[in-house]
């Protein structure tokens, strides 16, 4: 049966301009946008071939190419694809990091722009205009730290509103209970060990194993963040939690490769960070590790959340700990919401 709508009575105008307003609107959808395209860590740069063989081109391919620090073989940091801007169509916009490099635009001179979800959703593109390549060189020779931190801030919130979908809702809940602090695990982690002293969860398939884990020790003043002692504290708690397949082995820092530390903050937390690989003392196996510690005045306690990969048939491990370092910035206080680092 089909049904009929009725319009109000013409003698009534402003309610029916109103009813006709309403129905136009309720069949008005704000255009979807498009899933961005490629995987973690893609980046397309798109320069017409001048550019690219400038000085300012070159510069910028080797930002974007630069080894990633602490991990066990060379890794790009982005993987990157070059383009001119006459075969820049349609299916190349949807790319999930895209930087637009352009010359002499009578629009725009000598600027940098930063653009969110611009061609599709969950997009990272920046628009580069230089009126000659020695301007151009120099704007992106200055830009280079806030680049790569707004590709790879862009990369780490997407791996973050993934997993905030998905949630291991009983093992958020139980570091909860334990720590007092929130981490977003996604549903595919396993409990490895749950104490109140230790927290190991992880990712295992046949050929890859990607872990969390947490632990806490007391503040005993401002050397406790140094480099050194937290990397003694994490070698004697790991001795004690995390065993190796061979009797009498277990996880410790390998100090034959570069150990890179910072500071930061994060929820208004001081946060010391260390990139680096572990190894088993007493076996073979080893990787690429990344460990914040977090400082809390108010407990006098500092919390390490830890992320480590193990993928020894698989040479390229940077998206694998990109995902570690994704879950780790989830970390809040649990009675506080997630900041944007």
């Amino acid at each position: 049966m089909t049904q009929s709508v009725t319009m109000p009575s013409l003698r009534y105008p402003a309610i029916a301009l109103l009813f006709a307003a309403l129905l136009m609107n309720a069949c008005k959808s704000d255009p979807v946008k498009r899933s961005p395209q490629g995987t973690t860590g893609d980046m397309l740069i798109v320069m017409d071939d001048t550019i690219k063989a400038s000085p300012a081109g070159q510069l910028l391919q080797e930002f974007m190419t630069q080894p990633m620090l602490g991990l066990p073989q060379e890794e790009t940091l982005f993987t990157l694809s070059v383009a001119p801007h006459r075969v820049f169509g349609d299916q190349m916009k949807a790319s999930r990091n895209i930087v637009v490099v352009e010359q002499n635009n009578a629009n725009f001179r000598d600027t940098i722009i930063y653009h969110r979800d611009y061609w599709a959703s969950n997009q990272a593109v920046v628009n580069i205009y230089g009126a000659n390549s020695t301007k151009m060189h120099d704007m992106i020779k200055n830009a280079e730290i806030k680049l790569l931190s707004y590709f790879l801030k862009s990369e780490r919130d997407r791996s973050i509103a993934h997993m905030k979908k998905y949630p291991h809702h009983a093992i958020v809940d139980q570091i909860k209970t334990t720590w007092g602090k929130s981490l977003v695990i996604p549903n595919s982690f396993k409990e490895r060990k749950m104490t109140p002293d230790f927290t190991w969860v992880s990712h295992e398939t046949d050929i890859t194993s990607l872990g969390i884990f947490i632990y806490q020790f007391d503040w005993v003043g401002d050397g406790t963040f140094s480099k050194e002692y937290l990397l003694n504290k994490r070698d004697s708690i790991l001795q004690k939690n995390v065993p190796g397949p061979e009797a009498g082995s277990y996880m410790g820092t390998e100090f034959q490769f570069p150990i890179i530390y910072k500071q930061f903050t994060l929820n208004n937390e001081k946060v010391a960070e260390i990139r680096g690989l572990w190894k088993v003392v007493g076996d073979m196996m080893g990787g690429p590790f990344i460990s914040h510690a977090h400082y809390d005045p108010t407990t006098n306690k500092v919390t390490v959340t830890e992320g480590y990969v193990y993928s020894p048939e698989k040479p390229n491990k940077r998206n694998f700990i990109w995902q570690a370092e994704a879950i780790l910035y989830t970390y809040a206080p649990a009675n506080k919401q997630l900041s944007n680092p």
